[in-house]
């Protein structure tokens, strides 16, 4: 093989690996797919921690802070609440502080289902006819559910009577 060959051979690699890079970074990735919104159960300050023991106050999330579930454990979840100036911050909470349960039944919506804040709450938006819910636990005349929107999940409530004529 003589040197032109060799060079046209590397040049080629060379432009075939600047065009796979360019795919590489232009192709945009959904980092928000798992993203699951939420507000607080009860409509009152929620303590953060910075320990998922739960024995290191932080902050606190007000209730008319969304908050961003980042993980769900059985004593705790790890969430993203919003903090003065816009920013965030990263903290752990009591999952019994957003949820009434970690497990639930998956049913599918029988029709558009009016969605709120939290029991008694103001409106959260809607679950859409045919969605995968997540019925989780109770609380009071409300049932929680875990619901698809653009991006991800809410956790939201229907109410008791919605939940048995249009989910369960």
């Amino acid at each position: 093989m003589n040197r032109k060959n060799i060079k046209c051979k590397l040049g080629l690699l060379f432009l075939n690996l600047v065009i796979l890079m360019g795919i590489i970074i232009v192709t945009p990735t959904n980092t928000n797919a798992a993203t699951r919104k939420c507000y607080t159960i009860l409509s009152e300050t929620t303590k953060t921690f910075s320990d998922a023991n739960l024995t290191k106050p932080y902050g606190e999330i007000w209730a008319n802070d969304e908050i961003t579930v980042l993980e769900v454990h059985d004593k705790y979840s790890r969430v993203n609440y919003p903090v003065s100036g816009g920013t965030t911050k990263t903290a752990y909470i009591a999952t019994s502080s957003i949820l009434t349960a970690t497990s639930g039944q998956n049913v599918i919506a029988k029709k558009e289902i009016p969605t709120f804040k939290r029991p008694n709450g103001s409106s959260y938006g809607h679950i859409d006819k045919n969605d995968q819910v997540l019925v989780l636990g109770a609380s009071g005349n409300y049932i929680q559910v875990k619901y698809p929107v653009p991006g991800g999940h809410k956790y939201a409530f229907v109410t008791i009577s919605d939940a048995y004529n249009y989910l369960l």
